[in-house]
């Protein structure tokens, strides 16, 4: 009864499969029917033509890729979050020469893609019983090894090989730092993430052990996707609408009823939105920057094990795509999340911008803004300089408690030691004191 629709081949092979496992066999026979989906053809043929310029701009920056008898696939899923409606999809890069759709058939390693969902997990109370973090938290970015049961020692290294001491959470995740995100998973407990996991739908397969955290295990890119579209919503999970409903001869058949259920704090998920945000802003995900794209924006790049994977997932006030790219063998593809999926990413999402409503995210109740020195991150006590100052995002009741000592700094030395000598005069009540000491012996 499906089929194929113009553009969107990976699409239509995906609902043949989908609607006979889910609808009964009586709607789908009562003769000619009509699939209504979300399917936008004006994001359509954005997706179609970022993945073809995408990969044309990748070849090109790396003509090695161009010699290899493999092709590079591809993968662009965009979802519109307030209705968890798909509204593209391109499955692969060719569809006359591969039918494999990379879009909800291809398990591959998350990488980095997946520690938003570690840092979540430290962020919401709910979800851990360690401690809730803020964005202000301090982690350890020096060399570690763990003991993992059956392979030995294991020693995780940040991209660069570099370390750099204590970063705070913002800091850690901005810069996809590998090594604080394994030290945070650690004290937060591999079990809790892989039940955050579980929550957000990547199932129970995952692997616990401690490269969870940078995404060991596999999905697919039509699971991740569905996991970040509850980033988007609020921490509120649903199922990705791929059909609205069916009508046949003028009548409404089947109507999809879709589930929704709140998995992680409101208030937990806008922090790390707002992190998200530093990513594309003047993380791992500038690339969109670069490319010209102003709108709101929150994201993270992803980079498997030993390279064979390119991720970047993010979404805007109502836009959300995940883009991967890889090699169907596995082989190894040595493109970061940015030099890969990010150009693709980044040309659908500059292409549909124009078509995006001018909103911004939204704070919910419970999220305090202040403002903090940059260099202790201690509350502005009224008198430091706008400099040493940076906005914060905290969930109300976690704000740091201690107030920074602008004033005292403020002051030029000569002040200082005459507030130092004060300080060592002795007040009325000492001297009163120490005359009825002697009066009375």
């Amino acid at each position: 009864p499906v089929k194929h629709l113009r553009n969107i081949p990976y699409f239509t092979d995906y609902l043949r499969k989908k609607l006979p496992k889910e609808i009964d066999s009586t709607v789908l026979n009562v003769g000619k029917i009509k699939i209504h989906s979300g399917i936008d053809s004006e994001y359509q043929i954005c997706a179609e033509k970022a993945v073809k310029e995408g990969l044309e701009e990748i070849e090109n920056y790396y003509p090695n890729l161009k010699k290899k008898k493999e092709q590079a696939q591809v993968a662009l899923l965009a979802i519109e979050p307030s209705s968890s409606s798909v509204i593209a999809w391109v499955g692969g890069r060719n569809y006359g020469k591969s039918q494999f759709d990379h879009v909800s058939l291809a398990k591959r390693q998350p990488g980095s893609t997946f520690k938003p969902f570690v840092y979540l997990t430290a962020l919401d109370s709910n979800l851990n019983n360690y401690k809730v973090a803020k964005t202000t938290s301090i982690l350890l970015d020096n060399p570690v090894k763990f003991k993992v049961p059956g392979t030995g020692i294991w020693s995780p290294q940040n991209y660069d090989r570099k370390f750099r001491g204590e970063v705070t959470v913002r800091q850690a995740l901005t810069s996809s730092l590998n090594i604080p995100t394994v030290n945070l998973a650690k004290k937060i407990g591999i079990n809790k993430i892989a039940r955050t996991a579980e929550l957000f739908g990547f199932g129970r397969n995952l692997p616990k052990v401690p490269s969870l955290a940078l995404g060991a295990g596999e999905v697919t890119p039509l699971e991740l996707a569905r996991a970040y579209n509850a980033l988007a919503n609020g921490g509120r999970l649903t199922d990705l609408k791929t059909f609205h409903f069916i009508t046949a001869n003028n009548s409404i058949e089947y109507e999809y009823d879709y589930n929704e259920q709140q998995v992680a704090s409101e208030q937990a998920v806008y922090v790390l939105t707002d992190i998200l945000r530093d990513v594309v802003d003047k993380g791992t995900a500038r690339i969109a920057r670069k490319k010209g794209i102003k709108m709101p924006l929150a994201a993270k790049t992803g980079t498997s094990n030993d390279g064979k994977d390119s991720w970047l997932a993010g979404y805007g006030p109502n836009i959300l795509a995940v883009t991967w790219i890889g090699y169907d063998s596995g082989k190894a593809i040595n493109l970061t999340g940015s030099s890969g999926a990010g150009r693709v990413w980044s040309r659908f999402i500059k292409c549909i911008e124009p078509m995006q409503e001018d909103l911004d995210f939204i704070p919910p109740e419970g999220i305090s803004i202040r403002k903090i020195q940059k260099s202790t991150g201690y509350i502005d006590d009224g008198h430091c300089r706008e400099e040493e100052l940076v906005e914060e995002v905290f969930v109300k009741g976690t704000e740091p408690t201690l107030l920074a000592n602008c004033s005292r700094a403020r002051k030029t030395p000569g002040q200082q030691r005459q507030q130092r000598d004060r300080r060592h005069l002795p007040s009325t009540y000492q001297i009163i004191g120490n005359i009825i000491k002697r009066i009375f012996n």
